[in-house]
């Protein structure tokens, strides 16, 4: 999990290490790395963007099955609700929305359990089954995870009596600060441009 280093120039140099050691003559070193696709792995993987052409990549997704998922999801519905709850078509629905995508299951089971005491979980289920799920294209892969996040961040912010408190106006400068750049900053850099404490 090369995109969990703290230090993102360890990671480049570990990559640029790895590579020079596999470019060598009659190398016999194998390697496999497994990240999310942060713009700092990508860019060390892909000096002069191209491809290093040592380097095989794969998408985790071409390697779950569907199976996989639904194993996921019946034993985290068996840990949040009636046993007879979701129906077969409900589960089947939230089977098909998540696709390949173990994130996208997860990020669901999080958002019907739901994080506030009043949460209706039966509610949140067909409020995300109801969602209309956006196509996914090669400049977006990610749709429809990308659909279910807004849904979420939504449902957070759109609180009548929440939308001015202290921890929202915090909130939405740090987001938005956060969503303009390209490549993200450190802690303490951002702390220091929001006037924050790192500690938050």
């Amino acid at each position: 999990a090369l995109d969990e280093c703290n230090n993102r120039s360890d990671a480049g140099t570990i990559i640029r290490l790895l590579l020079q050691q596999l470019s060598t003559p009659h190398s016999h070193l194998c390697v496999f790395l497994i990240s999310r696709p942060e713009i700092h792995i990508v860019d060390a993987l892909q000096p002069k963007d191209k491809l290093h052409h040592t380097v095989a990549r794969h998408a985790v997704e071409d390697f779950v099955r569907t199976s996989d998922i639904e194993v996921y999801l019946r034993h985290e519905f068996a840990e949040t609700g009636p046993t007879d709850w979701p129906d077969v078509d409900e589960f089947n629905a939230l089977v098909e929305k998540s696709g390949r995508l173990f994130i996208y299951a997860s990020t669901a089971i999080k958002y019907i359990r739901g994080g506030r005491a009043l949460a209706n979980p039966v509610q949140r289920l067909k409020t995300l089954l109801s969602m209309t799920p956006g196509e996914a294209s090669e400049d977006a892969p990610y749709k429809q995870l990308d659909d279910l996040y807004l849904r979420i961040f939504i449902e957070a912010v759109d609180d009548a009596k929440q939308v001015d408190s202290k921890a929202m106006v915090r909130f939405r400068r740090i987001v938005g600060t956060l969503v303009v750049l390209r490549n993200p900053l450190s802690i303490q850099s951002l702390a220091s441009l929001l006037e924050e404490d790192e500690q938050g």
